[in-house]
């Protein structure tokens, strides 16, 4: 119906105006009619989703929210932990690529990486201010260090999901390492997951 009044119009115009002039009315005209689907088109090419998934599993997606509410209280912290929590994924994305031949390096860059990202996430407790006594009175709750044990115990949720991410990857790289030895490559040994304990010490870092 749009397309038959626009060439009615078109044909009325062409008594009055000039045809370049007719042009860029029916081209105005048009993107009038079809703005939301065009700027969709236009956003989609000028600047593509950049949301990179770096959940990998919904245990993850969990903690990565609760340490968002942290963000405030050292976000240099926050976001140098987010920085390399990204790029431990995408480590890890390119290490499930079947194609890969050499994945030792790639391996080894993923571990530091998880490493840092916790050491940073971690490091935030530094920067927390505790409530008062008399708040936590007023709850009933008597937890010392309440916050910081919480930023704590997140950081060592998240290292060892990332842990168990690569260990499962590092079976899966020695079967392929075994079937097809390769000079550049070697037999990647890495310990089964330790039992987690969340009474471990508050300040403890992975190195």
């Amino acid at each position: 119906m749009n397309e038959l009044i626009m060439i009615i119009v078109g044909i009325i115009l062409l008594y009055y105006l000039d045809i370049k002039y007719i042009v860029i009315i029916l081209l105005a005209f048009f993107i009038l009619n079809d703005y939301k689907n065009i700027k969709k088109k236009v956003i989609d090419i000028v600047k593509p989703n950049k949301k990179e998934k770096i959940e990998y599993t919904d245990k993850i997606s969990e903690i990565l929210n609760k340490l968002k509410k942290y963000e405030k209280t050292s976000k240099n912290q926050y976001l140098r932990g987010l920085y390399y929590w990204k790029k431990f994924i995408k480590k890890i994305k390119k290490l499930e690529n079947d194609k890969l031949l050499n994945f030792n390096q790639y391996f080894d860059r993923a571990f530091d990486y998880l490493k840092q990202s916790v050491n940073y996430f971690h490091s935030i407790n530094v920067d927390v201010k505790e409530r008062e006594l008399l708040h936590g009175i007023k709850r009933g709750d008597y937890t010392n260090a309440k916050k910081t044990k919480e930023i704590a115990l997140l950081a060592k949720e998240l290292y060892n999901e990332g842990y168990l991410i690569l260990y499962n990857l590092s079976l899966r790289l020695n079967e392929r390492w075994k079937e097809n030895p390769n000079i550049n490559n070697k037999q990647i040994v890495l310990d089964h997951p330790l039992p987690f304990n969340s009474e471990d010490s508050s300040f403890d870092f992975f190195i």
